[in-house]
Protein backbone atom coordinates (compact mmCIF):
# COMPACT_ATOMS: atom_id res chain seq x y z
CA UNK A 1 0.00 0.00 0.00
CA UNK A 2 1.15 3.26 -0.64
CA UNK A 3 1.96 6.52 2.16
CA UNK A 4 -1.87 7.36 1.09
CA UNK A 5 -2.97 4.44 2.72
CA UNK A 6 -0.42 4.74 5.72
CA UNK A 7 -1.57 8.38 6.38
CA UNK A 8 -4.91 7.06 6.96
CA UNK A 9 -4.02 4.11 9.29
CA UNK A 10 -1.78 5.94 11.15
CA UNK A 11 -3.76 6.22 14.45
CA UNK A 12 -4.04 2.80 14.10
CA UNK A 13 -1.43 0.85 16.46
CA UNK A 14 0.52 -1.91 14.42
CA UNK A 15 -0.71 -4.73 16.00
CA UNK A 16 -4.14 -5.59 17.45
CA UNK A 17 -5.33 -8.02 19.69
CA UNK A 18 -7.39 -10.76 18.65
CA UNK A 19 -8.34 -13.64 21.14
CA UNK A 20 -8.18 -17.23 19.31
CA UNK A 21 -10.73 -19.56 20.58
CA UNK A 22 -8.60 -22.25 22.17
CA UNK A 23 -7.05 -20.01 24.37
CA UNK A 24 -10.21 -19.30 25.62
CA UNK A 25 -11.36 -22.09 26.31
CA UNK A 26 -8.17 -23.27 27.99
CA UNK A 27 -7.94 -20.14 30.17
CA UNK A 28 -4.50 -18.92 28.49
CA UNK A 29 -3.51 -15.64 27.23
CA UNK A 30 -4.68 -14.54 24.62
CA UNK A 31 -2.40 -14.61 21.61
CA UNK A 32 -1.65 -11.88 19.54
CA UNK A 33 -1.79 -11.55 15.80
CA UNK A 34 -0.60 -8.68 13.57
CA UNK A 35 -3.41 -6.52 11.70
CA UNK A 36 -2.11 -5.17 8.74
CA UNK A 37 -3.54 -2.55 6.74
CA UNK A 38 -5.59 -4.38 4.11
CA UNK A 39 -5.93 -7.49 5.38
CA UNK A 40 -9.43 -6.76 8.03
CA UNK A 41 -11.98 -4.31 7.43
CA UNK A 42 -13.33 -4.44 10.94
CA UNK A 43 -11.55 -5.28 14.13
CA UNK A 44 -13.73 -5.28 17.11
CA UNK A 45 -10.62 -4.85 20.33
CA UNK A 46 -11.50 -7.52 22.96
CA UNK A 47 -12.87 -6.67 26.16
CA UNK A 48 -11.22 -6.64 29.10
CA UNK A 49 -12.32 -8.08 32.54
CA UNK A 50 -14.98 -5.18 33.78
CA UNK A 51 -14.66 -3.05 30.89
CA UNK A 52 -17.85 -2.04 29.21
CA UNK A 53 -18.00 -3.15 25.53
CA UNK A 54 -16.34 -0.98 23.36
CA UNK A 55 -18.97 1.53 21.66
CA UNK A 56 -16.67 2.07 18.26
CA UNK A 57 -15.51 -0.26 15.72
CA UNK A 58 -11.53 0.61 14.90
CA UNK A 59 -11.73 0.35 11.31
CA UNK A 60 -8.33 -0.32 9.23
CA UNK A 61 -9.14 1.65 5.45
CA UNK A 62 -7.85 0.83 2.63
CA UNK A 63 -8.19 3.00 -1.01
CA UNK A 64 -11.12 2.22 -3.14
CA UNK A 65 -11.30 2.18 -6.58
CA UNK A 66 -12.27 6.00 -8.04
CA UNK A 67 -15.46 6.23 -9.77
CA UNK A 68 -13.71 6.31 -13.72
CA UNK A 69 -16.66 5.84 -15.46
CA UNK A 70 -15.17 2.48 -16.49
CA UNK A 71 -15.46 -1.43 -15.44
CA UNK A 72 -11.56 -1.57 -15.31
CA UNK A 73 -10.05 0.04 -12.81
CA UNK A 74 -7.02 3.04 -13.66
CA UNK A 75 -3.51 1.35 -13.68
CA UNK A 76 -1.71 1.50 -10.99
CA UNK A 77 -4.83 1.66 -8.61
CA UNK A 78 -3.97 -0.69 -5.25
CA UNK A 79 -7.51 -0.94 -4.16
CA UNK A 80 -9.67 -4.08 -2.39
CA UNK A 81 -8.97 -7.16 -3.96
CA UNK A 82 -12.83 -7.69 -4.50
CA UNK A 83 -13.30 -5.14 -6.74
CA UNK A 84 -10.17 -6.09 -8.36
CA UNK A 85 -12.25 -9.43 -8.89
CA UNK A 86 -14.95 -7.89 -9.91
CA UNK A 87 -13.32 -6.10 -12.61
CA UNK A 88 -11.71 -9.01 -13.57
CA UNK A 89 -14.94 -11.32 -13.60
CA UNK A 90 -16.57 -8.44 -16.12
CA UNK A 91 -12.92 -8.32 -18.59
CA UNK A 92 -14.47 -11.52 -19.42
CA UNK A 93 -18.05 -10.94 -19.80
CA UNK A 94 -19.79 -11.99 -15.96
CA UNK A 95 -20.87 -9.21 -13.98
CA UNK A 96 -21.44 -10.81 -10.25
CA UNK A 97 -23.58 -7.96 -9.19
CA UNK A 98 -25.79 -7.43 -12.18
CA UNK A 99 -26.31 -11.55 -11.71
CA UNK A 100 -27.38 -11.58 -8.16
CA UNK A 101 -29.65 -8.74 -8.76
CA UNK A 102 -31.37 -10.65 -11.70
CA UNK A 103 -31.78 -13.50 -9.85
CA UNK A 104 -33.58 -11.80 -7.13
CA UNK A 105 -36.15 -10.24 -9.25
CA UNK A 106 -37.34 -13.75 -10.74
CA UNK A 107 -39.94 -14.33 -8.36
CA UNK A 108 -41.69 -10.89 -8.92
CA UNK A 109 -41.16 -11.43 -13.00
CA UNK A 110 -43.59 -15.21 -12.56
CA UNK A 111 -45.60 -13.39 -10.02
CA UNK A 112 -46.74 -10.70 -12.76
CA UNK A 113 -46.72 -13.62 -15.49
CA UNK A 114 -49.01 -15.70 -13.45
CA UNK A 115 -51.54 -12.42 -12.91
CA UNK A 116 -51.43 -11.43 -16.65
CA UNK A 117 -52.42 -14.79 -17.85
CA UNK A 118 -55.12 -14.62 -15.60
CA UNK A 119 -56.00 -11.38 -16.86
CA UNK A 120 -56.47 -12.92 -20.81
CA UNK A 121 -58.34 -15.80 -19.59
CA UNK A 122 -60.89 -13.08 -18.35
CA UNK A 123 -61.05 -11.32 -21.22
CA UNK A 124 -59.05 -8.87 -21.03
CA UNK A 125 -56.89 -9.30 -24.40
CA UNK A 126 -57.92 -8.24 -27.28
CA UNK A 127 -59.24 -10.84 -29.99
CA UNK A 128 -60.35 -12.99 -27.21
CA UNK A 129 -63.82 -11.92 -26.75
CA UNK A 130 -66.20 -13.87 -29.32
CA UNK A 131 -66.98 -12.48 -32.39
CA UNK A 132 -63.26 -10.47 -32.36
CA UNK A 133 -62.09 -9.97 -35.95
CA UNK A 134 -58.78 -10.24 -34.80
CA UNK A 135 -56.43 -13.41 -33.99
CA UNK A 136 -56.39 -14.62 -30.10
CA UNK A 137 -53.62 -13.87 -28.22
CA UNK A 138 -51.57 -16.90 -27.37
CA UNK A 139 -48.34 -17.49 -25.27
CA UNK A 140 -45.25 -17.22 -27.18
CA UNK A 141 -42.14 -18.24 -25.25
CA UNK A 142 -41.10 -16.38 -22.22
CA UNK A 143 -38.64 -13.71 -22.78
CA UNK A 144 -37.73 -12.25 -19.09
CA UNK A 145 -36.97 -8.30 -18.93
CA UNK A 146 -36.49 -8.24 -15.11
CA UNK A 147 -34.38 -5.04 -14.49
CA UNK A 148 -35.82 -2.64 -17.11
CA UNK A 149 -37.61 -0.83 -14.38
CA UNK A 150 -35.41 0.48 -12.34
CA UNK A 151 -33.18 1.88 -15.22
CA UNK A 152 -34.10 5.86 -15.78
CA UNK A 153 -36.35 6.25 -19.34
CA UNK A 154 -32.82 6.48 -21.59
CA UNK A 155 -29.03 6.98 -21.21
CA UNK A 156 -27.95 10.72 -21.49
CA UNK A 157 -24.23 11.08 -20.03
CA UNK A 158 -20.87 9.29 -20.83
CA UNK A 159 -18.37 10.38 -23.31
CA UNK A 160 -19.88 8.87 -26.03
CA UNK A 161 -23.58 10.13 -25.67
CA UNK A 162 -22.11 14.05 -25.31
CA UNK A 163 -19.10 13.91 -27.92
CA UNK A 164 -21.38 12.65 -30.50
CA UNK A 165 -24.39 15.14 -30.10
CA UNK A 166 -22.09 18.40 -29.63
CA UNK A 167 -19.93 17.55 -32.48
CA UNK A 168 -22.67 16.50 -34.65
CA UNK A 169 -24.52 20.56 -33.50
CA UNK A 170 -21.66 22.45 -34.28
CA UNK A 171 -21.09 20.57 -37.70
CA UNK A 172 -24.66 21.39 -38.02
CA UNK A 173 -23.59 25.30 -37.53
CA UNK A 174 -20.21 25.17 -39.29
CA UNK A 175 -22.66 23.62 -42.45
CA UNK A 176 -18.90 22.26 -44.22
CA UNK A 177 -18.43 21.60 -47.96
CA UNK A 178 -17.25 18.42 -47.26
CA UNK A 179 -16.91 16.39 -44.40
CA UNK A 180 -14.57 13.59 -43.95
CA UNK A 181 -14.56 11.64 -40.65
CA UNK A 182 -12.49 8.61 -39.19
CA UNK A 183 -13.63 5.81 -37.16
CA UNK A 184 -16.28 7.35 -35.01
CA UNK A 185 -18.84 5.28 -34.36
CA UNK A 186 -20.99 4.75 -37.23
CA UNK A 187 -24.32 3.92 -34.85
CA UNK A 188 -24.06 7.22 -32.68
CA UNK A 189 -21.98 9.99 -34.58
CA UNK A 190 -22.18 8.88 -37.73
CA UNK A 191 -25.97 8.56 -37.72
CA UNK A 192 -26.00 11.81 -36.37
CA UNK A 193 -24.35 13.24 -39.06
CA UNK A 194 -26.07 11.24 -41.88
CA UNK A 195 -29.61 12.46 -40.39
CA UNK A 196 -29.00 16.23 -41.96
CA UNK A 197 -25.94 15.95 -44.29
CA UNK A 198 -23.56 13.76 -46.15
CA UNK A 199 -20.73 12.14 -44.49
CA UNK A 200 -17.50 10.61 -45.75
CA UNK A 201 -16.16 8.02 -43.27
CA UNK A 202 -13.06 6.32 -43.29
CA UNK A 203 -12.13 3.19 -41.20
CA UNK A 204 -9.09 0.34 -41.07
CA UNK A 205 -12.24 -2.17 -40.54
CA UNK A 206 -14.31 -2.84 -43.78
CA UNK A 207 -18.23 -1.68 -43.38
CA UNK A 208 -20.43 -4.34 -45.25
CA UNK A 209 -23.78 -2.33 -45.15
CA UNK A 210 -25.02 0.48 -46.94
CA UNK A 211 -26.52 3.67 -45.72
CA UNK A 212 -28.14 6.25 -47.11
CA UNK A 213 -26.01 9.81 -46.49
CA UNK A 214 -23.03 7.62 -45.92
CA UNK A 215 -20.01 6.70 -47.91
CA UNK A 216 -17.46 4.60 -46.35
CA UNK A 217 -13.78 3.83 -47.65
CA UNK A 218 -11.54 1.35 -46.26
CA UNK A 219 -8.15 2.92 -45.25
CA UNK A 220 -5.09 2.45 -42.96
CA UNK A 221 -4.98 6.40 -41.47
CA UNK A 222 -1.35 5.92 -40.46
CA UNK A 223 -0.45 5.96 -43.68
CA UNK A 224 -2.57 8.70 -45.61
CA UNK A 225 -3.71 8.24 -49.04
CA UNK A 226 -1.82 11.25 -51.30
CA UNK A 227 -5.66 11.97 -52.47
CA UNK A 228 -7.36 12.80 -49.27
CA UNK A 229 -4.58 15.90 -48.56
CA UNK A 230 -6.02 19.10 -47.80
CA UNK A 231 -9.19 17.72 -49.33
CA UNK A 232 -12.21 18.83 -46.86
CA UNK A 233 -12.84 21.41 -44.87
CA UNK A 234 -14.19 19.34 -41.67
CA UNK A 235 -12.71 16.13 -40.30
CA UNK A 236 -13.53 14.81 -37.53
CA UNK A 237 -11.73 11.41 -35.50
CA UNK A 238 -13.96 11.01 -32.07
CA UNK A 239 -12.12 8.43 -29.58
CA UNK A 240 -10.68 6.56 -32.91
CA UNK A 241 -7.04 8.36 -32.39
CA UNK A 242 -6.02 6.70 -28.56
CA UNK A 243 -5.83 2.92 -30.41
CA UNK A 244 -3.62 3.69 -33.55
CA UNK A 245 -0.67 1.86 -33.48
CA UNK A 246 -2.13 -0.88 -30.73
CA UNK A 247 -3.16 -3.38 -32.57
CA UNK A 248 -6.75 -3.78 -31.02
CA UNK A 249 -8.53 -3.21 -34.53
CA UNK A 250 -5.97 -5.01 -36.78
CA UNK A 251 -3.89 -2.08 -37.66
CA UNK A 252 -0.14 -2.71 -37.31
CA UNK A 253 1.64 -2.04 -33.44
CA UNK A 254 3.55 1.55 -33.71
CA UNK A 255 4.39 3.09 -30.76
CA UNK A 256 3.94 6.53 -32.78
CA UNK A 257 0.59 5.37 -34.10
CA UNK A 258 -1.13 8.79 -32.74
CA UNK A 259 1.38 11.00 -33.66
CA UNK A 260 1.19 9.39 -37.04
CA UNK A 261 -3.06 9.18 -36.98
CA UNK A 262 -2.58 13.07 -36.10
CA UNK A 263 -0.28 13.96 -39.42
CA UNK A 264 -3.05 12.53 -40.87
CA UNK A 265 -6.23 14.09 -39.68
CA UNK A 266 -4.08 17.15 -39.94
CA UNK A 267 -3.12 17.11 -43.35
CA UNK A 268 -7.01 15.73 -44.87
CA UNK A 269 -8.04 19.43 -43.67
CA UNK A 270 -8.20 22.42 -45.90
CA UNK A 271 -6.32 25.42 -44.70
CA UNK A 272 -9.10 27.38 -42.86
CA UNK A 273 -10.70 24.07 -42.13
CA UNK A 274 -11.44 22.44 -39.17
CA UNK A 275 -10.86 19.28 -36.91
CA UNK A 276 -13.28 17.90 -34.55
CA UNK A 277 -10.90 15.80 -32.31
CA UNK A 278 -11.60 13.54 -29.58
CA UNK A 279 -10.14 10.77 -26.85
CA UNK A 280 -9.57 9.97 -23.37
CA UNK A 281 -8.02 12.44 -20.40
CA UNK A 282 -6.63 11.56 -17.43
CA UNK A 283 -3.00 10.83 -16.06
CA UNK A 284 -1.27 10.14 -19.43
CA UNK A 285 -0.73 6.51 -20.12
CA UNK A 286 -1.78 3.35 -22.34
CA UNK A 287 -3.36 0.38 -21.26
CA UNK A 288 -2.22 -1.96 -23.71
CA UNK A 289 -4.21 -2.98 -25.75
CA UNK A 290 -7.24 -1.20 -25.37
CA UNK A 291 -5.92 3.00 -25.81
CA UNK A 292 -4.08 5.54 -24.93
CA UNK A 293 -5.10 8.17 -22.10
CA UNK A 294 -3.89 11.61 -23.02
CA UNK A 295 -3.40 14.69 -20.91
CA UNK A 296 -5.23 17.21 -21.54
CA UNK A 297 -2.04 19.04 -23.21
CA UNK A 298 -0.65 16.47 -25.26
CA UNK A 299 -2.99 17.07 -28.32
CA UNK A 300 -2.56 20.85 -27.76
CA UNK A 301 1.08 20.99 -28.19
CA UNK A 302 0.31 18.05 -31.24
CA UNK A 303 -2.26 20.90 -32.99
CA UNK A 304 0.29 23.95 -32.12
CA UNK A 305 2.13 23.94 -35.52
CA UNK A 306 -0.69 24.25 -37.74
CA UNK A 307 -4.19 25.10 -35.70
CA UNK A 308 -5.31 27.12 -33.63
CA UNK A 309 -7.95 26.11 -30.58
CA UNK A 310 -11.47 27.27 -30.93
CA UNK A 311 -13.56 25.32 -28.22
CA UNK A 312 -12.12 22.78 -25.79
CA UNK A 313 -15.06 20.71 -23.85
CA UNK A 314 -14.70 17.74 -21.34
CA UNK A 315 -16.75 14.91 -20.08
CA UNK A 316 -15.90 14.34 -16.23
CA UNK A 317 -15.72 10.97 -14.86
CA UNK A 318 -18.97 10.76 -13.73
CA UNK A 319 -20.31 11.04 -17.29
CA UNK A 320 -21.52 14.83 -17.76
CA UNK A 321 -20.52 17.25 -20.23
CA UNK A 322 -18.45 20.53 -19.38
CA UNK A 323 -19.16 22.82 -22.76
CA UNK A 324 -16.36 25.00 -23.59
CA UNK A 325 -13.96 25.85 -21.19
CA UNK A 326 -11.44 27.35 -21.03
CA UNK A 327 -7.48 26.31 -20.55
CA UNK A 328 -5.94 27.35 -17.74
CA UNK A 329 -2.85 26.42 -15.95
CA UNK A 330 -5.02 24.60 -13.32
CA UNK A 331 -6.64 22.74 -15.69
CA UNK A 332 -3.47 21.61 -17.29
CA UNK A 333 -2.13 20.31 -14.36
CA UNK A 334 -4.82 18.58 -13.15
CA UNK A 335 -6.29 17.11 -16.55
CA UNK A 336 -9.60 18.39 -15.27
CA UNK A 337 -9.78 16.06 -12.24
CA UNK A 338 -10.30 12.94 -14.48
CA UNK A 339 -8.98 9.53 -14.21
CA UNK A 340 -10.91 8.42 -17.28
CA UNK A 341 -12.45 11.81 -18.78
CA UNK A 342 -12.80 12.63 -22.79
CA UNK A 343 -11.55 15.53 -24.17
CA UNK A 344 -13.31 17.31 -27.49
CA UNK A 345 -10.76 19.84 -29.20
CA UNK A 346 -12.18 21.69 -32.06
CA UNK A 347 -9.03 23.19 -34.05
CA UNK A 348 -8.94 25.37 -37.04
CA UNK A 349 -6.43 24.98 -39.61
CA UNK A 350 -4.04 28.72 -40.02
CA UNK A 351 -4.38 29.67 -43.53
Amino acid sequence: MGNAGRDRTSRVPRTAVAASPKAVRGGGAPKRRPVTPGSVRNHRPPKEAGQAEPLAVVRILTPRTPASGRGIPPSGHNGPRMPRLLNLARLVGIDPVKGLTTLGRLPRFFRQRSQFRTLCAAGGSVGTQPGSPAPAWREGKIYPCLTDDLDQSGTASGAYFHQDLYVAQKIFEAAPRRHLDVASRVDGFVAHVASFRRIEVLDIRPLSVSIPNVTFRQADLMRLPEDLRETADSVSCLHALEHFGLGRYGDPLDAEGHLKGFESLAAMVEPGGRLYLSMPIGPQRYEFNAHRVFAIATPLAMAKPQFDLEHFSFVDDRGDMHRDVPITEELLRTNANCVWGCGIYVFRKRR
